[in-house]
């Protein structure tokens, strides 16, 4: 029985920490791909790549075009989009006009009906595979499947209570597995900065904060929360030896001379 048992102990802590770190990453990307957050991060990096000269090239070009058009065809390595001249015109700037330009490209992509799954369309080579990762489509397959990531923690969980023996043992062994699952994130976090120190894109380097600042705030309150549960884990121990020896004690005093 306690090699079940340990094997119960085994098996259970792995299926609950290996989904919990699947369901929390998986929130975490779902928040990241909403349409504000994502629109935010995605327009700034397409401006970052159109030099100065070109966006005022751009603008004096569109401007011109507009005074004898009601609406102009505008090419992007991804897509080429159609705007309304008094759409564009509403522009006084060429940093205005890029913002327009990528924001309607950014809308196009994101809300665009696809003819494949989220597996399917990075599965595809050619453009297909960039621009379907900040599309709706990936902000629906990362919540679709967070359900069944939690289904597996709740067996994780349920193989775990039964495996343990007492309470004290189970609350530290949630506790133990919250806690290794958050302290690696925190560490990679601080770290990533060697990593950022040579990237020179001011955009992208915002783009990767961000990713890390919506998991690390998750990985920081499963941290709390292990260290909690372990905390109480010690004294539930604690007080359920206490409370075995005294009927340990009250059993010897009643037997029989």
């Amino acid at each position: 029985m306690s090699v079940i048992r340990t094997l119960g102990k085994v098996v259970g802590a792995f299926l609950f920490s290996f989904f919990l770190t699947l369901a929390v990453t998986l929130v975490s990307l779902s928040q990241l791909t909403e349409h504000n957050t994502l629109k935010t991060l995605t327009t700034d990096l397409i401006e970052s790549q159109i030099p100065a000269n070109q966006s005022a090239q751009e603008f004096s070009a569109i401007n011109s075009a507009c005074q004898s058009r009601d609406s102009i065809e505008i090419s992007s390595p991804l897509l080429n989009l159609t705007f309304r001249c008094s759409e564009l015109l509403t522009a006084k700037s060429p940093v205005e006009m890029s913002r327009l330009i990528a924001s309607k490209l950014f809308d196009t992509i994101y809300f665009k009906n696809y003819s494949c799954g989220f597996i399917e369309c990075i599965q595809q080579s050619g453009e297909l595979r960039s621009i379907v990762i900040i599309s709706s489509l990936a902000h629906d397959f990362f919540k679709s499947i967070q359900d069944s990531s939690w289904i597996g923690v709740a067996i994780g969980a349920i193989i775990l209570i039964v495996a343990c023996e007492s309470w004290g043992e189970r609350f530290k062994k949630f506790g133990y597995s919250l806690i290794l699952l958050g302290i690696p994130f925190v560490v990679i976090y601080y770290l990533k900065g060697l990593f950022l120190s040579s990237v020179n894109l001011a955009a992208l380097n915002n783009i990767i904060n961000i990713i890390f600042d919506s998991m690390l705030t998750n990985f920081i309150l499963i941290s709390i929360a292990g260290v909690a549960l372990a905390i109480a884990g010690y004294f539930i121990t604690k007080i359920e030896r206490k409370e075995k020896s005294t009927t340990q004690q009250k059993q010897k005093t009643t037997q029989p001379m």
